[in-house]
């Protein structure tokens, strides 16, 4: 318990660094995937949030959005640059991961980006 007390203090003052925020990023892409389905993931309105103490999420409709005032990113995945290569790229199991880690590169940065322009 005390170990969980000092990682949510920790969490509170640190922002995070691109490597692990790129690895909950990818985490909860392929989740989503598997829960939701890859067409579900690829369509125009999904989007990864990041809430006030870096915690993330990927949402299909940004708009639904719970208590948007702690928002402090969202980058919906259209907009980033391998979007297309990627939606065309999941179909081929084989390459799926490779796709969906540099998808998870490109949206970390964005979220880096957005916050550090916020803050």
């Amino acid at each position: 318990m005390f170990g969980r007390l000092i990682r949510w203090a920790i969490r509170d003052r640190a922002k995070p660094d691109h490597f692990s925020l790129r690895l909950q990023v990818v985490s909860m892409l392929s989740t989503f995937a598997a829960i939701r389905g890859w067409p579900v993931l690829f369509n125009n309105e999904t989007a990864t949030v990041m809430r006030r103490q870096f915690d993330t999420f990927v949402t299909a409709d940004a708009r639904e959005i719970d208590r948007p005032e702690t928002v402090l990113a969202v980058v919906y995945l259209k907009d980033v640059t391998c979007y297309e290569e990627v939606k065309e790229i999941q179909s081929d199991k084989a390459l799926r991961g490779d796709a969906l880690n540099h998808l998870a590169d490109q949206i970390t940065e964005a979220l880096l980006i957005q916050v550090a322009k916020g803050g």
